[in-house]
């Protein structure tokens, strides 16, 4: 019967031996009760012993009872077997689900701390009852909090990449940080206020999950992005290869629909239900194709990104591409969506979008803004202001988008909802840009963050033979070429 052995994990393991030692002092706790109990652990315990899941984050929390139940129950015969059986799964399983660059194989944020919370409450429970952890476990936890550190946005929330909610980490972060004596996570959770500064960042790569955080600094009115390129995940996915979010000088502009419920769980309708809404490509910065999101892609990364091949960076500028070719639904023939993303620090995001089909095809390029902006349109332009900053869409190359702003639409389909947090939605503006797409096409966007004045910004496109040059003044002189392939290598910029 499915969620059994979850079920049995989390008694064993948060709610029965506490309470088996909690009412020892109670007169009501019989003799014949206890004795009921115990018989109840060992049976629950047999069961987790021969029946759990391999490969999966229910393993986590299966491993933690079974553990608890060896470790406060010595007498029992098979208690040692027990807590032996239960590190070494565990060990296998810290080294199974997560990759080297320590993301969690379900690439979801939230789920990143459901498994590192198992991950570390069996290594605390052994601590406690005097038993050795092996030190390169420990290593593994560590780095799970590594990512969850430096991934977090500069207010302390993390990234609502597929089953996630928008969580303020600092709490957990500087709890941690005094665990494993990490003056470095206390410098990001604090905005610099405690701790020591970072010797690496402030844009990070996580070459196995995918993820580019590009930022401009550890301060609270930083920039920050955050770059899809990975794998789909081995559970709670989204269909949002290739999304962007952007946050600047406090305020999310560019954002991730999030989760919202989980009810109907697996479907991706964004018609029929909400699940299906919030895990499809048209809750995400994304591209929709004839109307339809993304199919799903590989379920785990089958290489790490390298340098120089998948991305670039550089003292003034941070530079990624991905690509994402396994098909949308109900859509026919071969059709691949190419996007690269350049940061230019402390400046403004620039994006390439190159789409290559065997026939026509009729495209809605998605950008989802934070609830409560108000936007404007100055042509094909769009600029979204909020109280502590706004930020200005510019596409580029191309005159002949169509342009809708779509929030809290729920007919014909479910468009331009937000949700932070489980159980709760609120509209936001969602801009869809569309045109038809014949072989191959590419198009440009620039994003640009301001606080309180719309900065001065033209920019001038060409394609050249094998190259893309953009000509941007603001009012400095900034000229940028990007090849034809997106390849990060031959990448070239120069300001006056």
């Amino acid at each position: 019967v499915e969620w059994r052995t979850l079920e049995t994990g989390n008694r064993l393991g948060v709610t029965w031996p506490q309470g088996f030692y909690a009412l020892q002092d109670y007169d009501e706790f019989s003799p014949a009760t206890r004795i009921i109990m115990l018989s109840g652990i060992i049976d629950q315990a047999e069961y987790l012993y021969q029946y759990h899941k391999h490969g999966h984050n229910w393993t986590t929390m299966e491993m933690n009872g079974l553990a608890l139940a060896g470790l406060t129950f010595p007498e029992f015969k098979r208690s040692g077997l027990w807590k032996e059986y239960s590190i070494d799964v565990m060990q296998r399983e810290i080294n199974r689900q997560v990759y080297p660059d320590g993301v969690q194989w379900e690439v979801s944020t939230k789920t990143q701390w459901v498994a590192l919370h198992r991950f570390e409450t069996i290594a605390r429970n052994f601590s406690l009852a005097g038993e050795t952890v092996p030190s390169d476990y420990l290593g593994r936890v560590e780095e799970m909090y590594d990512y969850l550190a430096y991934s977090m946005r500069p207010d302390g929330h993390q990234p609502l990449n597929n089953d996630s909610d928008r969580e303020d980490l600092r709490s957990r972060i500087l709890a941690a940080a005094d665990k494993f004596d990490r003056n470095d996570w206390r410098w990001i959770a604090t905005n610099g206020s405690m701790g020591r500064e970072p010797a690496r960042g402030p844009t990070m790569v996580y070459p196995w999950a995918g993820i580019h955080v590009m930022r401009s600094g550890w301060e609270a009115n930083a920039h920050w992005s955050f770059f899809d390129t990975g794998p789909y995940g081995v559970g709670h996915q989204h269909r949002d290869k290739l999304h962007l979010s952007i946050s600047a000088f406090g305020q999310d502009l560019l954002v991730d629909g999030g989760r919202f419920t989980h009810q109907d769980y697996f479907s991706f309708d964004p018609v029929a239900t909400w699940r299906g809404y919030f895990r499809s490509s048209f809750s995400h910065n994304v591209i929709l194709v004839d109307g339809q999101g993304q199919k799903n892609n590989e379920l785990v990364a089958t290489r790490d990104l390298q340098e120089g091949i998948d991305f670039m960076h550089r003292p003034n500028y941070d530079y990624a591409m991905g690509h994402f070719d396994a098909g949308f639904t109900e859509v026919d023939g071969k059709i691949s969506h190419s996007r690269a993303v350049l940061y230019l620090h402390n400046k403004y995001w620039l994006v390439l979008d190159r789409i290559t089909t065997d026939s026509p095809k009729q495209i809605e390029v998605l950008w989802h803004l934070a609830p409560n902006g108000k936007v404007t349109w100055q042509g094909k332009q769009a600029v979204a202001e909020y109280d502590q900053a706004g930020i200005q869409i510019i596409p580029l190359g191309n005159d002949s988008w169509t342009t809708e702003v779509i929030q809290g639409q729920i007919d014909p389909v479910k468009q331009g909802w937000y949700s932070a947090d489980y159980g709760e939605k609120v509209a936001n503006p969602t801009l869809v840009y569309r045109n038809e797409v014949v072989n191959e096409q590419t198009f440009a966007w620039i994003f640009v963050p301001f606080q309180k004045d719309l900065p001065k910004l033209t920019c001038d496109f060409t394609v050249h033979t094998d190259a893309f040059q953009f000509h941007l003044s603001d009012p400095g002189s900034i000229r940028i070429n990007i090849p034809k392939d997106l390849s990060p290598e031959r990448v070239k910029i120069s300001e006056n």
